[in-house]
């Protein structure tokens, strides 16, 4: 492959194995188009893909497992721990190798043109993509979710960028844009108390006053009896590097541990306590101030575009 793009769609499903494999599928058996990691979380009731390929064949890939989520998915009937606006909820491009970030904005304006024409769902451009300044936030944009969107779709300042100012009665609303690399970060408490992670979360989060480049949010575990804290550092370095401590995930993590120490709470150290999810470039290393390597459980490598094509 010349031109390398990626995409992380979410789904907004995670419990049901048939339905996550008919999404997936759409990705398997493509020229020019590579399946690189899938999981799917049943406390988040959420599904992330990530793919690599050529622009035009990674759209076609990209619209075929939006088409087959929008008739699987309905989110009439959807509970979850994550927020969650669409049955797709939120697919970014991502320029990795000969491809610009105006060619990903110009490619998710595409699938986007096409997601409203030939499934009726609304999408809303975000990050890069965004067609105004409040619209670039992912969470400004999701906030009221599904349920809220049917009538915050009807303002003027949230009419959708394409598509009809209609919720779609099953697969809600969608978010297309173009973004650097993100990583999400998953930390266990131990307590079952949400707002201990929300506030926590809140002191992390650089929206709260915390690391630069970081969102975080708290959510619930109710089968394990746990909450827990989602870190999501939204840029790397040039090299490829996560941010160093006061900027990405790992700062957030030591971050984090000292704010629950504080509160009396302190991530659990079984295995699964705290995980990176998503690829990660087999080559680069994570790193803590003093350059060290970080081991952290669940961390999921793939090998570099050069390596994989």
């Amino acid at each position: 492959m010349n031109k390398i793009m990626e995409c992380v769609p979410n789904f907004s499903e995670g419990r049901d194995k048939e339905k996550i494999e008919k999404i997936v599928d759409c990705f398997r058996g493509k020229d020019n188009v590579k399946l690189l990691d899938y999981s799917n979380d049943e406390d988040h009731n959420r599904l992330v893909v990530t793919v690599v390929g050529e622009p035009e064949p990674l759209r076609d890939a990209v619209l075929e497992a939006i088409g087959k989520a929008v008739q699987l998915i309905d989110l009439n009937k959807h509970s979850g721990q994550h927020p969650r606006m669409g049955a797709v909820d939120v697919v970014p491009f991502i320029p990795i190798k000969n491809t610009t970030t105006e060619e990903a904005v110009a490619l998710s304006k595409e699938v986007a043109a096409q997601v409203a024409e030939r499934y009726g769902v609304p999408v809303f451009l975000y990050e890069k993509s965004a067609t105004a300044p409040h619209r670039e936030n992912l969470a400004a944009i999701r906030k009221g979710e599904f349920e809220g969107m049917a009538e915050k779709i009807k303002q003027p300042e949230w009419k959708p960028d394409f598509g009809p100012a209609e919720r779609h009665p099953t697969a809600g609303t969608v978010a297309i844009g173009a973004r650097m690399p993100l990583v999400a970060y998953n930390v266990n408490l131990n307590t079952a108390d949400l707002s201990i992670a929300d506030a926590i979360a809140k002191k992390v989060r650089f929206l709260g006053g915390g690391l630069r480049f970081c969102k975080a949010m708290g959510v619930e575990l109710k089968d394990r009896g746990i909450v827990q804290g989602v870190d999501e550092p939204d840029r790397l370095h040039a090299d490829g590097r996560l941010p160093c401590p006061r900027d990405g995930a790992h700062g957030g993590s030591a971050l984090r541990r000292e704010r629950g120490r504080r509160r009396g709470d302190r991530p659990r150290a079984h295995e699964g306590a705290h995980r990176l999810c998503g690829v990660l470039p087999r080559h680069r290393k994570l790193l803590d101030g003093s350059g060290a390597r970080v081991a952290h459980h669940g961390v999921n490598h793939c090998p570099s575009p050069k390596r994989l094509f």
